[in-house]
């Protein structure tokens, strides 16, 4: 399930984000999250595993064939990836967030692109959800 993958790739970059707000400043302590895209490691070969059966809620998805085919095709170098990371690691001020690999740039340009047409798609509802101060008054008068 890919599904609980993403999931906790989303919860590290969230408790990067907010631990980064939150540690204090004269700690010089730094925080990066790295995106990566896919290296051509042996993570999507022998080194990943599979149930031996699947439930029928996800009988329409081949997981184990999708990345069988996807491995020793994967764009990314991970020597040149270990290096970014290793420069990331040494910098004095590095940067929150780092995006390594052509793939995963496309993927993430692609998700701002589509993320900005729903946000837009949406600003009416989103704006009409701040609270008139008149109308907040007159039902605070009307309580007193």
């Amino acid at each position: 399930m890919f599904s609980i993958y993403c999931a906790s790739k989303w919860a590290v970059e969230g408790f990067t984000e907010a631990i980064s707000n939150e540690v204090k400043p004269e700690w010089n302590i730094n925080f990066t999250c790295i995106e990566p895209g896919g290296f051509r490691t042996d993570w999507a070969g022998r080194s990943m595993s599979f149930a031996d059966q699947r439930h029928p809620a996800y009988d329409h998805i081949d997981a184990k064939k999708f990345m069988r085919e996807r491995n020793g095709t994967q764009a990314g170098d991970p020597i040149k990836g270990a290096k970014a990371m290793y420069e990331l690691a040494i910098m004095k001020e590095p940067p929150l967030r780092v995006v390594i690999g052509s793939d995963a740039y496309k993927a993430i340009l692609g998700k701002l692109k589509l993320m900005g047409r729903i946000t837009s798609m949406r600003r009416s509802v989103t704006l009409r959800m701040w609270m008139d101060i008149r109308l907040l008054r007159k039902m605070v008068m009307r309580c007193t």
